[in-house]
């Protein structure tokens, strides 16, 4: 099973790809799922369910949330296998973690060490999160991923991997490969770390589809 842990639909306010074009350019590309971790929203799901139910594909209910601290951003949380929204507005970065494992989820750090987004108090947390994201395309060199997966080497972490992907051109640039063959199995794989990482880096021009998208945002309701 190749699934890749880190996509972007339009219900980010930086990417215009909708839930369905995600699905059936992961089923093109030779994936068998997806989950879309769009930011602070889980509006994507309904959508991404049906279609993924439609094309005998696996959907992972996720969200990457925005954690600040005293009005600053510190970084990024994934949250995988949830059940419900995680509004982290006016929420400590340990109540937000809490609420991911009352929901039975899986919570990873986001790009560690991304030189636009990293997270800023990695030693603080790490321990009490469990896993950080070794491989995604977008956000972090390849010199930066080295680091992520030399230290969930190092101290024994989940890991997951994923292109993060904000346009249909990047998705399955990286993914998680498990022998699963449903989604509790695959749950249990990432916890045991019985997975393997295929990543390569997407090309940094991309980025430029960020921006462009937000401004399309402003004028158009989704």
């Amino acid at each position: 099973m190749k699934i890749d842990m880190h996509c972007h639909s339009h219900h980010s306010r930086d990417s215009l790809c909708s839930p369905k074009d995600i699905l059936l350019t992961a089923k093109k590309n030779g994936l068998d799922g997806i989950a879309i971790t769009d930011h602070d929203s889980t509006d994507s799901w309904k959508e991404a369910e049906e279609v993924a139910r439609t094309l005998g594909m696996v959907f992972i209910k996720a969200e990457e949330i925005k954690i600040k601290e005293n009005n600053v951003t510190i970084g990024e949380l994934l949250a995988y296998f949830i059940t419900d929204h995680i509004d982290p507005k006016n929420k400590t970065t340990s109540t937000i973690i809490e609420e991911i494992k009352e929901q039975s989820g899986i919570c990873i750090i986001s790009h560690p060490f991304s030189s636009k987004k990293p997270f800023k108090k990695l030693d603080e947390y790490l321990k009490r999160v469990g896993g950080i994201e070794i491989f995604n395309s977008r956000s972090q060199s390849t010199e930066n991923n080295e680091r992520a997966r030399l230290l969930a080497k190092k101290e024994s972490l989940i890991f997951t991997a994923g292109s993060d992907a904000h346009t249909l051109f990047e998705i399955g640039n990286s993914y998680i490969e498990s022998d699963a063959d449903d989604l509790n199995s695959l749950k249990d794989d990432i916890i045991n770390k019985k997975i393997k990482v295929i990543g390569k880096q997407s090309p940094s021009f991309l980025q430029i589809f960020s921006p462009i998208s937000k401004t399309v945002h402003r004028f158009h309701r989704f």
